[in-house]
C-alpha cells in the first residue's frame, strides 16, 4: 500500500491526489504532509500548535487527527502528520492585535515548554572578525565599516548586559521560527498560522526580525498595538520577557551578510549593495529598539 492509500484509510478521505511531494488534494481540501524522524521534536510541535489557538482570532495549523484520534501515523521509518493547506494570505494591515495574539500564545507556551530537544544554534555577529578583515575591503569603505564596528560593539555590550541581568530570574522561551513569507493565511476571518517542522529557537531571534520588518511597513502605534496584544495574552511579557526581546534587537545581526563576503573576490558594486542593505536594516533596528524601549518604559510606569 502506498502512502496516499494509507492516508485515505486513516483520515477517511475518498480522494487523494498528490500535487507535489508535500501537498495532496483531497475531497476535504488541500492538505500538507509533513515527515518526522525525531519523536521528541514531533511531540513538541504537536503541543505548541495545540496551545496556540484562540477562536475566532488565531488558529495554528494543528495536526489533523486520524479517524482513531491520533495526531500522526507511522510510515516506514518515520512519522507523518497532515495539516490544512490554505492559499489566501492574511493581511498585516490593521491586524496588529491579531498578530500580537499569535505571538503572545507562542511566547507563553515557549516559556512554559519543557522538552529534551535541542534548540537551533543562531549564528552570532562576530565584530572582532569583521574588524580584523577590514583591510580586505576597498579603502573608500573603511570609514563606514569602522563606524559599523564601533556602533556594533556598543549595541552588543548593551545586549549582553541586559540579557545577563534578566537571565538571573527568567529564561528564554523555546519558539518555532517566525517568518514573514507564506506562514500567515486567512480562513473565516481568522489568522491561520502554518508552523514549521524544524527544531525551535531558544529566544527571540526570528521574532525580532519579524517585528523589525513589521515596523518598516507600519506606524509605531501599530507596533504598540501588537505588543499590547502580546501582554494581554501573557501579562508577564513586559517585565519577564520584553527585555530579552530588546536585547535581541540590540544585537548587530545586520553585519552577518558582510561577514559572508569575500571582499577580494567581490565587485565594489556588490560590496556596496551589501553595505547599503546593512545600513537600511541598521536604521530599522534602531527605530525598533527606540519604540520597544518606549513601550516597555510605558508599561513600567503603569504597573
Amino acid at each position: 500500500m502506498d502512502l496516499l492509500e494509507e492516508l485515505k484509510q486513516q483520515y477517511g478521505w475518498n480522494k487523494a491526489v498528490a500535487i507535489n511531494e508535500d501537498i495532496v488534494e483531497t475531497d476535504h481540501g488541500l492538505k500538507r504532509i509533513r515527515y518526522w524522524e525525531d519523536q521528541d521534536l514531533l511531540d513538541w510541535h504537536i503541543n505548541w500548535r495545540d496551545h496556540c489557538t484562540i477562536a475566532p482570532v488565531v488558529l495554528a495549523d494543528r495536526m489533523i487527527r486520524t479517524k482513531d484520534g491520533d495526531s500522526f501515523i507511522p510510515w516506514e521509518s518515520s512519522k507523518v502528520t497532515v495539516h490544512d493547506e490554505l492559499t489566501q494570505s492574511f493581511s498585516q494591515s490593521e491586524n496588529g492585535q491579531v498578530w500580537g495574539t499569535l505571538l503572545g500564545l507562542m511566547i507563553r507556551y515557549g516559556v512554559q515548554s519543557k522538552t529534551k530537544i535541542d534548540a537551533q544554534v543562531i549564528q552570532q555577529p562576530d565584530l572582532v572578525k569583521l574588524e580584523k578583515r577590514l583591510w580586505m575591503f576597498p579603502t573608500t569603505l573603511h570609514a563606514m565599516l569602522q563606524n559599523i564596528v564601533y556602533e556594533g560593539k556598543i549595541r552588543s555590550k548593551k545586549a549582553k548586559k541586559l540579557r545577563s541581568k534578566y537571565l538571573e530570574e527568567h529564561h528564554l522561551p523555546l519558539l518555532d521560527k517566525v517568518r514573514m513569507d507564506g506562514q500567515a493565511k486567512h480562513i473565516h476571518d481568522m489568522l491561520h498560522w502554518a508552523g514549521t517542522s524544524t527544531y525551535p529557537e531558544r529566544g527571540y531571534h526570528s521574532i525580532q526580525i519579524f517585528l523589525r520588518d513589521w515596523l518598516s511597513q507600519h506606524h509605531s502605534a501599530e507596533l504598540h498595538t501588537l505588543l499590547d496584544a502580546i501582554e494581554d495574552i501573557y501579562p508577564e511579557f513586559s517585565t519577564a520577557q520584553g527585555p530579552f526581546l530588546l536585547a535581541e534587537c540590540l544585537e548587530p545581526y545586520e553585519i552577518l551578510p558582510i561577514l559572508k563576503l569575500e571582499p577580494q573576490n567581490e565587485s565594489i558594486t556588490r560590496i556596496e549593495e551589501v553595505l547599503h542593505t546593512c545600513t537600511v536594516e541598521w536604521e530599522q533596528s534602531k527605530r525598533m529598539v527606540e519604540d520597544l524601549a518606549n513601550w516597555l518604559d510605558g508599561r513600567i510606569v503603569h504597573t
